[in-house]
């Protein structure tokens, strides 16, 4: 979990390197010790950072694999942190909406919520 975090949190300081490189090892460490919750967050992380400066479509297939993991984990925190940067990013460009992904994930959690 400390390589997802720091990969978060590189991200969130516009830090790329930082973001990829503590996201490629949590991502290929998680896995192996059955670190679902790491797993989610430093897909969330590289995929962001990805949308934003590198290939959008290899950021967007992450994200979109963040939320399904984070779904079948019942981790409500790892799908809406997934869809909020999705969404946030599909806002940025018109090529990578997304909208349908984002609306039917919304839908699931306030479902969820009770709402």
């Amino acid at each position: 979990m400390a390589y997802a975090l720091r990969s978060y949190l590189c991200m969130l300081a516009r830090d790329a390197d930082g973001a990829l490189r503590w996201g490629a090892k949590a991502i290929e460490l998680a896995p192996g010790v059955g670190a679902t919750t790491a797993l989610v967050r430093a897909l969330n992380a590289v995929g962001s950072t990805e949308i934003v400066l590198l290939e959008p479509s290899e950021g967007i297939a992450k994200l979109l694999e963040s939320a399904r993991l984070a779904r079948k984990a019942d981790d409500d925190v790892g799908v809406a942190g997934a869809l909020i940067n999705l969404g946030s990013a599909s806002g940025r460009s018109p090529r990578l909406c997304h909208r349908r992904e984002v609306s039917r994930g919304i839908d699931c959690l306030l479902h969820r919520a009770g709402h």
